[in-house]
């Protein structure tokens, strides 16, 4: 596989996209040090100091378009593996999976995860799987406002790690749960369901103006998050925002 490494970059994905335009179809990687830049959902900034595995996957991955959006999950499943199955000696973590898209370590965020598609003009359509990892960071490094609520795998485990090791261990398994979601995408959705997050928990999901909340109640078939209000009312959720509650219903 192709790896492109870059010190500093505005973001991975961006560079990714470049790529692409200029006829990349994949499977390559770009890895940065930092970026200055750094995408999160909802067009939100993604806090990339150094000592974070900050890297973007080109795949051209045979899904229509109606199911794209379970490559995050699938995504995920990737991350929570690697990370289950001790990348450093006697090292490992249980980590859980917030949909769509965050990484949590000990009821914090310890990484992200943001695909795109694009549409090369010949041929079936690229995804880029953006994924932002706290490895080596130190808790010194997040911004202000993160301190509280993100994490690093060193500051949890206290043994830091070679981050070309963990890049090599994701990106494997990323390609092969995404072979799993073209065969397979059920048996990809129930890997899933054994790392949320937020089952079971109060939630608050915003749409607009429109906040509903309830109790977290798991993944639909299609890879929508479902809401349980406290009447009985399940929701199914596509877009907006869905958040933890810290207090009870």
């Amino acid at each position: 596989m192709q790896i492109e490494r870059l010190s500093a970059t505005p973001s991975t994905n961006d560079r990714a996209k470049e790529r692409i335009a200029a006829g990349e179809r994949g499977p390559a990687l770009i890895v940065a040090t930092t970026q200055s830049a750094g995408k999160g959902q909802y067009e939100r900034c993604f806090a990339s100091p150094p000592g974070g595995l900050y890297f973007s996957l080109i795949l051209q991955p045979a899904l229509a378009p109606e199911r794209r959006a379970r490559i995050t999950l699938a995504a995920g499943v990737a991350v929570a593996e690697y990370l289950g199955t001790a990348p450093a000696e006697d090292t490992s973590f249980q980590v859980q999976l917030k949909w769509p898209n965050d990484i949590y370590l000990q009821g914090k965020k310890v990484g992200g995860i943001l695909c795109e598609s694009v549409d090369p003009g010949d041929g079936p359509a690229c995804v880029i799987i953006g994924i932002g990892l706290n490895v080596n960071t130190g808790c010194g490094e997040f911004p202000l406002e993160l301190r509280e609520i993100a994490t690093s795998l060193a500051a949890e485990s206290g043994v830091i790690f070679v981050l070309d090791r963990v890049l090599t261990g994701i990106s494997a398994l990323l390609i092969e749960k995404i072979s799993l979601l073209e065969k397979t995408p059920a048996l990809v959705l129930d890997q899933w369901r054994t790392y949320d997050y937020l089952h079971r928990r109060p939630v608050e999901y915003c749409a607009g103006s429109v906040c509903i909340t309830g109790l977290g109640y798991g993944l639909a078939d299609d890879g929508r998050y479902q809401l349980e209000e406290p009447g009985g009312r399940i929701h199914q959720i596509l877009g907006g925002r869905l958040r933890p509650l810290s207090a009870p219903l």
